[in-house]
């Protein structure tokens, strides 16, 4: 069982839930090639390496009644929809394709590395893919089948993420002890990749030193404006909430706090402390210029 579910349930548990989406697949006679990372790798008839992460559907039944896995398990497969014929006037027609292309933030450790799928990486510790967001359904795109549009990847980033930037996020302003300034973005799929295009999208929430965010699942991210003092007392008020969203929202990506600065995303640093607990720390730069501040 990966790691990343062990918050979620147990080995055995996972075991139940893997026998119970296997068994799904043997009965519509479709042949599963591997599972490997939480991802089960299938060939249907007509088409191959379909890769269904198990992620949303563990946070989703995690809750539920055992007895209930197996009816939910088969519910969940059943929304996948064969969009061959579509896919291939898709990759034939890039100039009809393009409307659909978008991109989704992902943990660093979600895609098996035997499949090449389109990459690249914005925010540490994580990796954006392209995908296609065709009928309430994602296609992650190879790079075999990008090859087709004959189209340099880094224009394709660039059209998907023009794309993101007109996803309806609802956007909240707040404030955490009623001085320290505090955005959210909220919406289904795309809050996380909203955020690559910081200055396009975001540059409202963006401070004099930058801004710390948080990006703990694909529909929710969390921005403070860095303005000089409170940012480590706004830090450890957010992260027991960063963490439940990571652990509970659908499309976990990590509990990490970046830095935004000049156009660059940084990780705040992370020390493994006794008893399991981690400490998190300042980058070296923004520690230095919230000195020079005072």
């Amino acid at each position: 069982m990966p790691e990343d579910f062990a918050h979620l349930i147990t080995q055995a548990d996972y075991e139940i839930i893997l026998d119970y989406a296997l068994d799904y697949f043997a009965n519509k006679d479709h042949q599963v090639i591997k599972v490997e990372d939480g991802v089960i790798i299938v060939d249907y008839p007509d088409l191959k390496n379909i890769q269904f992460g198990l992620d949303n559907l563990i946070r989703s039944i995690a809750a539920e009644e055992q007895a209930q896995w197996k009816s939910a398990i088969y519910r969940h497969f059943d929304r996948f929809k064969n969009h061959t014929s579509a896919y291939n006037y898709l990759f034939a027609d890039f100039g009809y394709a393009q409307q659909f292309l978008k991109v989704l933030v992902k943990g660093q450790g979600f895609a098996p590395k035997t499949i090449n799928l389109v990459r690249r990486r914005d925010f540490p510790e994580t990796y954006t893919y392209l995908v296609l967001d065709f009928e309430n359904q994602f296609r992650f795109i190879n790079r075999e089948d990008a090859a087709k549009w004959e189209i340099a990847e880094t224009e394709l980033f660039e059209i998907a993420l023009a794309n993101i930037a007109k996803e309806k996020i609802e956007i909240g302003e707040g404030n955490i002890a009623e001085q320290y300034n505090l955005f959210t973005f909220f919406s289904n799929d795309f809050s996380a990749a909203f955020l690559i295009n910081f200055q396009q999208n975001a540059s409202f929430a963006d401070g004099e030193l930058g801004a710390m965010i948080a990006i703990p699942a694909k529909g929710s991210a969390f921005v403070h404006p860095v303005n000089g003092n409170g940012l480590m007392f706004v830090l450890e008020t957010l992260a027991p909430l960063v963490l439940k969203f990571c652990e509970e929202e659908p499309g976990g990506i990590n509990a990490n706090f970046y830095w935004y600065y000049n156009g660059q995303f940084e990780l705040f640093p992370k020390n493994q402390r006794k008893k399991g607990y981690i400490s998190i720390g300042l980058p070296k730069k923004l520690e230095q210029l919230l000195d020079e501040m005072d």
